[in-house]
Order: C-alpha cells, then sequence, then structure tokens
C-alpha cells in the first residue's frame, strides 16, 4: 500500500508510519488489523537491512511464525531443532503452549538486541511449538 497516496480508513488500521519511511509492517493472525511494525535487527535503514537475505528471511520466519523444519517427521531440521522438537513432544499441552506463549512476548519486544541467529533461533522455535500444538508451520 502506497501511503502517500492514501491511507487506511479503518479505526483498526494500526498506525503505519509511524517512526518514519519506509515503515514496514505485517499482519497476520496474531497481529489481527492492527498489525506489527517490523522492529529493526540494526542500526541500518530498514531499506538497507531487507536487502540482506538472511534479514528477509528470519523476519518472514518471524511474522508468518513459520520454518522449513517438519516437526512430525524431523524433514529439513538442524540437529538443534530436532533436540529442541524431543524436548516438547516429551512436556505436556501446558509447558508447550507455556514456551509458545513466552516465545511469542520475546519476539514482541522492540529494542531487545541480540545476533541475527538469535532471531532466527527465536523465530524456528516458535514454529515448532506451533506445529506441536497442531498449526501448521511448514512452508
Amino acid at each position: 500500500m502506497n501511503l502517500s497516496k492514501s491511507r487506511p480508513t479503518s479505526k483498526n488500521a494500526g498506525s503505519p508510519g509511524a517512526g518514519g519511511w519506509p515503515t514496514l509492517r505485517h499482519y497476520n493472525y496474531e497481529t489481527g488489523a492492527q498489525g506489527k511494525q517490523y522492529v529493526q535487527k540494526t542500526s541500518k535503514a530498514v531499506c538497507d537491512e531487507m536487502k540482506e537475505a538472511e534479514y528477509m528471511d528470519t523476519y518472514i520466519m518471524e511474522a508468518a511464525v513459520i520454518s522449513q523444519c517438519n516437526a512430525d517427521t524431523g524433514d529439513s531440521c538442524s540437529e538443534k531443532e530436532k533436540e529442541y522438537i524431543n524436548k516438547y513432544k516429551e512436556k505436556g499441552t501446558d509447558d508447550v503452549n507455556a514456551q509458545s506463549t513466552r516465545l511469542a512476548e520475546m519476539s514482541q519486544k522492540s529494542g531487545a538486541k541480540q545476533s541475527i541467529a538469535g532471531y532466527k533461533w527465536l523465530a524456528q522455535r516458535r514454529a515448532i511449538l506451533r506445529q506441536l500444538q497442531g498449526g501448521s508451520g511448514e512452508l
């Protein structure tokens, strides 16, 4: 949407453009109609940060809560992901739900600075837990 030509008219449109331009926002089942603004991982401009494939891939995983790893079969999973899957397959639904909530809250925090590997691992864990909860998490 080109916000310089028109603006969302719904009261639930969130605040596109807040914080300057360019603004990158995503909308999914967690954000609803409000959406969520992209939280930058570096001090670069958003457009420069998103030019790097690793940052773009991680953002897509975070926003869509997906992973290439299949928690049921172990296909396309790293050893680290397989260990995490096994750990949470043994736990009860309450533990899986609590961990999922905790990780979702962590992903919503703005200003938290960690390595791109840290952000990626957070996104991978959320996708695994989503699959274990019965949601689709595959690409």
